[in-house]
This record gives C-alpha cells, structure tokens and sequence, in this order.
C-alpha cells in the first residue's frame, strides 16, 4: 500500500510540476507582449503525441477539457493524485487509547 501512495504522489508531484511549466510558458507570452491566451489541453495532448486520435469518447466532457486551460487541467489532476497518495489520518481516539496503554 506504501509503494502505491508513492506512486500517486509522485505522479502527482510530476503533473503539478508540468502545470507549473506550462504556465510559465504561458506566462512569458503573456509577457512578451501577447495576448492574455492560456494554451489549452489539446495542445499540450498534441504535442506529446502527434497522432493521438482526440475524437470525443464521452463527448462534451471530453471537448470541455480539452479546451480547459493546460495548467489548470494538469495542476488539478496532479492535487487529486496527491491527495490520494497522502498517508490516511490516525483518529483522536486511537491516540488516546494509545496513550493510555
């Protein structure tokens, strides 16, 4: 079970990274003298494999989050993995039972 929570994390670790990127990407266009445009996923989806087939398999979810922008998209998906991977909580009343023993 630890090993998979350190993938999870790590995962998620990696795609916060990779939103972080993307928006500083987006950031220095901005920048540069462009205009307030942030790239959308299907950008970033298209550049990572050229000939990935984005035809609509659950259609308008699948169009709305390819056309979400690419670090909010990556960024959540990386906070969601990192909050599964956390390590699960001990209650208030296993430490005190502890502490009693």
């Amino acid at each position: 079970m630890a090993l998979i929570r350190l993938a999870l994390r790590t995962v998620g670790f990696l795609l916060i990274a990779a939103a972080y990127a993307v928006f500083v990407i987006d950031s220095t266009r901005v920048i540069a003298g462009g205009p307030l445009v942030a790239a959308p996923f299907e950008v970033v989806v298209a550049a990572l494999d050229p000939g990935a087939a984005l035809a609509a398999p659950v259609g308008w979810l699948w169009q709305w989050l390819l056309g979400a922008p690419a670090f909010a998209v990556l960024g959540l998906a990386g906070i969601v993995l990192m909050l599964l991977g956390r390590r699960p909580r001990k209650s208030p009343l296993a430490a005190a039972e502890s502490w009693r023993a």
